[in-house]
């Protein structure tokens, strides 16, 4: 299955602005709206419809929980040196093991694990043999995360958040299933790429919700809401195909977008690192890009490191090869 570069070109434009929205930033509320559902929307899309529930079970040991556990313990040891260097932050990433508190993980890591959840869902849904039934499933786990948040109540592990993006997750699926991978003319895109810049604007001028996956927060209507929220993965989507016709950009951006996972686990003590020699007082809306720009590149750097020495972590080595595989009966004579 060839790769699909508008959609690492997806996730390069939102991994970008997930650090960006963590600097000086000016539009942090409307990107708080779309960046996360993005990514969830995105794994939608390449969700393998043909595997079973064991086998997605399996594969995603491997790519989500392994990279979770390595991540876990990767960050804390950044937190500590950058604070032995001389940082200062919430207290509780300098523990070195504490990555599952009641309510949910700490600091960025959440994503890994409601992926792994909303994944795991979605196989069981996706079963059904009505398609209908599939997008029915998908939406009220969506509404029912949603009444969630309206009454105050909170799962651990960050289910609550999990079932929110669950429809989030089948849209992208359900792009994958239509001929998303035709390829128009330029001038399509770039129509389209204006009309959902200029709509999304317009619309949040007047709606604006206050939405933070990460505790589940998705305030106003849930249809509004929920509508406002594909409006921005949508409108991602739409300048993705635009860009992908852009040289130099178009591979840069799909560049990120392969190391995205990387990039987001490690960004955040990274950051801590830059602000020791850019202090977090004198970022101006400039510096945030600046500082997003480095950060990429130094997350990158790190990513060439670790893809050499612990390959389990990017799928380059099994280290979970042969416990799942069924055991072999010796038959005597």
């Amino acid at each position: 299955m060839n790769r699909n570069n508008a959609i690492d070109i997806s996730k390069g434009i939102g991994i970008f602005l997930v650090i960006w929205a963590h600097t000086i930033c000016p539009f942090r509320a409307q990107i708080y709206i779309f960046h996360m559902p993005l990514f969830f929307l995105v794994s939608g899309f390449l969700f393998n419809n043909r595997d079973t529930v064991k086998t997605t079970f399996i594969k995603k040991i491997k790519s989500l929980l392994i990279p979770f556990v390595f991540f876990v313990i990767l960050q804390r040891v950044g937190f500590i040196l950058v604070y032995l260097i001389g940082g200062t932050f919430k207290s509780s990433y300098l523990l070195l093991w504490n990555p599952v508190p009641v309510r949910g993980v700490l600091g960025v890591l959440w994503f890994i694990l409601a992926l792994f959840l909303v994944t795991i869902i979605y196989s069981l849904i996706n079963r059904l043999r009505s398609y209908f039934l599939i997008f029915l499933a998908s939406f009220l786990a969506s509404l029912a995360g949603y009444l969630l948040y309206r009454y105050k109540i909170s799962l651990p592990m960050h289910i609550d958040a999990s079932l929110s993006m669950m429809l989030f997750f089948f849209v992208g699926n359900f792009l994958a299933r239509t001929d998303t991978e035709r390829v128009g003319p330029v001038r399509n895109w770039a129509l389209l790429s204006a009309a959902s810049v200029i709509i999304f604007i317009v619309v949040t001028k007047f709606y604006l919700p206050d939405i933070n996956i990460v505790n589940n927060v998705i305030e106003g209507n849930f249809l509004l809401s929920t509508g406002l929220i594909l409006l921005g993965c949508l409108m991602v989507l739409i300048n993705s195909k635009l860009l992908n016709y852009v040289p130099i950009i178009n591979n840069a951006l799909a560049y990120l977008g392969r190391n995205s996972l990387t990039i987001y686990a490690t960004h955040t003590f990274i950051l801590e690192a830059v602000y020791l020699v850019y202090p977090r007082k004198s970022v101006t809306t400039w510096g945030g890009v600046i500082i997003s720009l480095l950060i990429l590149g130094l997350c990158l750097l790190l990513n060439i490191g670790l893809q050499k020495y612990f390959p389990f972590v990017f799928g380059k080595k099994d280290i979970l090869a042969g416990i799942f595989k069924p055991r072999e009966i010796k038959v005597k004579g």
